[in-house]
């Protein structure tokens, strides 16, 4: 049975508009926030146990978790403060105030000062992916690849980029390679499913978000069962 790539994109950008929110818990939201802000003025200490308090409440909280990623790189010297600085002020124009150019121009900087450094590349792809910016977006995500090879979350906004553009096996390919870096990591299986409805795989869909669900992420798999797609 064929899906319509209408539904298909729709549900598949409601889900990655979801990667860094919180899974219903507004003081998780509440806690990264005021991290941003710590982190945003080098506060990094700080900034980590807003983090952590955010990890506690939702353990899948992924925004949380690429945020004390950037703090302990910074902590292992593998990037300079003010790389650190510039990203966690884009993400403060990116979730909290909405402002993508800004956010842009930060991670910009940030690449300036660590153009060997994968994240800021990686969150710059996200935000040209969420402005449709599809080309940019793989762009961006091929080069934080480069950069780090193992960088799940780049294979992950890139396998999206691909299908939104139709190129299903390549999306396919960077979903399973992000599965086979990080099993554990609901989100690829949750955007496979998605490729394999708008193939018509049904049953592997099914199989993909019920495994998300069993990782934490039951979004993808409650929808699927309420429509009548999954049992």
């Amino acid at each position: 049975m064929k899906i319509s790539r209408r539904i298909g994109v729709s549900v598949l950008m409601i889900l990655f508009l979801a990667v860094g929110l919180c899974f219903g818990q507004d003081t998780a939201k509440q806690r990264r926030d005021k991290g941003l802000e710590y982190a945003a003025q080098g506060k990094f200490k700080e900034a980590k146990e807003q983090f952590d308090k955010a990890l506690k409440v939702d353990p899948h909280f992924e925004s949380a978790t690429k945020c004390l990623k950037v703090i302990n790189d910074v902590n292992k010297g593998k990037i300079k403060s003010k790389t650190a600085i510039h990203i966690f002020k884009g993400e403060i124009a990116y979730w909290v105030n909405r402002r993508w150019v800004e956010a842009i121009a930060e991670y910009n900087k940030a690449i300036q000062i660590n153009p060997r450094y994968a994240v800021p590349y990686g969150y710059r792809g996200d935000l040209y992916l969420l402005q449709g910016l599809y080309d940019e977006a793989i762009s961006d995500c091929s080069k934080a690849i480069e950069v780090d090879p193992r960088y799940v979350s780049a294979y992950n906004t890139r396998g999206v980029a691909y299908y939104s553009k139709g190129q299903y096996d390549q999306a396919i390919a960077d979903l399973n390679k992000a599965i086979e870096i990080e099993p554990r990591n609901a989100m690829p299986y949750s955007n496979r499913g998605l490729v394999m409805m708008e193939l018509g795989n049904i049953k592997t869909a099914c199989s993909d978000w019920k495994r998300a669900c069993e990782l934490g992420d039951c979004r993808s798999y409650t929808t699927a069962k309420k429509l009548g797609y999954c049992k």
